[in-house]
């Protein structure tokens, strides 16, 4: 991909109407992983979507009850869900579903997830606790009762697209965990 575009859509050789959508365009369209060397020539520094690299997810008691829980028991009752940092606002589409229960507000969006231990893709939601606290919550239903996951393993959630996402699951003895294990609370620039 060869493309010039002077921002904000003034002039562009290509598709793409400026940096934002150049970007997604080589990240998650047209670049294979691993493949090639990209140069970024920007006159501005201030894109700051897909770009940082957020800490994988240390999954705890909570993220895992009802992913382990059997059938019809108090563990297994209640919605299934990953907890985000909110540093990961801006790994996700544009939260523009109120919640339109309780008093307290959320702002959520629906995203396309690839489970990547199920082999299978299902949409769920991504939620923002605005009123609560201040944190994401991601929906993980296709997990329940699965028994894929336990306290201290670890997950990866990869954006592969405007709204689509992978998510890999790590057992704490794999190597990626182990590997993860000696990141855990180093700048991942080091």
């Amino acid at each position: 991909m060869n493309e010039l575009a002077v921002h904000p859509n003034v002039y562009a050789t290509g598709r793409s109407k400026g940096l934002l959508a150049m970007l997604e365009t080589l990240w998650l369209r047209e670049q294979p992983a691993g493949d090639g060397t990209m140069y970024i020539v920007s006159g501005f520094a201030n894109y700051n979507g897909g770009v940082r690299f957020y800490p994988v997810l240390r999954l705890g008691h909570a993220d895992t009850a009802r992913i382990n829980a059997a059938p019809g028991t108090k563990a297994d009752k209640g919605t299934q869900y990953f907890w985000l940092s909110k540093d990961c606002y801006d790994f996700f589409p544009p939260l523009t579903i109120l919640n339109r229960r309780g008093r307290k507000r959320t702002y959520s969006s629906e995203v396309s997830v690839y489970f990547n231990d199920l082999q299978q893709t299902s949409t769920v939601r991504v939620t923002f606790e605005a009123e609560n606290n201040l944190d994401f919550r991601l929906g993980t239903g296709p997990l329940r009762r699965t028994g894929l996951a336990a306290r201290d393993d670890w997950a990866a959630l990869s954006r592969t697209g405007d709204s689509h996402y992978e998510l890999r699951l790590y057992r704490q003895d794999s190597p990626v965990a182990t590997a993860l294990d000696s990141l855990n609370g180093k700048d991942l620039d080091e």
